[in-house]
């Protein structure tokens, strides 16, 4: 950027259409300078649809704490649970690592499935996998899966980058899906 044309600007604010390897085409901005005032530095996703321009600001984990009870939760399988300890460290991440098959979806679906028995809402994120495959899935193992679906226990969110489920992410994607 030009340092004298910067100068001059009050605000300035950079935009950018990304054509990535894989996914489809996003834009983002990255507010660089408004002056005497205190704003979100940094690159935020935003579309362009009908009606104007929505913008997902970055999001900055320092700002959203969560106060959990520190403990273990269950898969509602024994022996990996005994094998983890008594479970999974509530409030941490936890990556399934492996190739196709090798049961990464299964155990977290069972993961999500003990906890809406426990009476704790989830929300499933797919990514590569589409809804309608993740409920044959479940639907082919008996986990019961459409049944807390149906309850409202458990949403599942199809993620096609970088088109976000908008009306849902604007209501905390509480939305709960439907079979495809």
């Amino acid at each position: 950027m030009d340092a004298h044309v910067f100068s001059l600007a009050h605000g300035v604010i950079v935009l950018e259409q990304l054509s990535p390897e894989y996914g489809g085409e996003r834009r983002r901005l990255n507010v660089r300078k408004v002056r005497a005032s205190k704003y979100r530095s940094g690159y935020h996703d935003f579309v362009i649809e009908k009606g104007g321009v929505t913008v997902f600001p970055r999001l900055v984990a320092s700002e959203h704490p969560a106060d959990f009870i520190e403990e273990n939760f269950s898969s509602g399988v024994p022996s990996i649970d005994e094998l983890l300890g008594g479970g999974l460290p509530r409030g941490t991440s936890t990556l399934f690592s492996g190739p196709p098959g090798t049961g990464k979806s299964t155990l977290a679906l069972k993961f999500a499935i003990a906890a809406a028995h426990r009476g704790e809402k989830v929300v499933l994120y797919t990514f590569d996998e589409s809804l309608s495959v993740l409920h044959a899935r479940a639907a082919g193992l008996n986990l019961g899966f459409d049944k807390l679906v149906a309850s409202g226990m458990i949403s599942a969110v199809q993620i096609v980058p970088p088109r976000f489920p908008r009306a849902s992410w604007r209501r905390g994607c509480s939305v709960a899906s439907k079979k495809a």
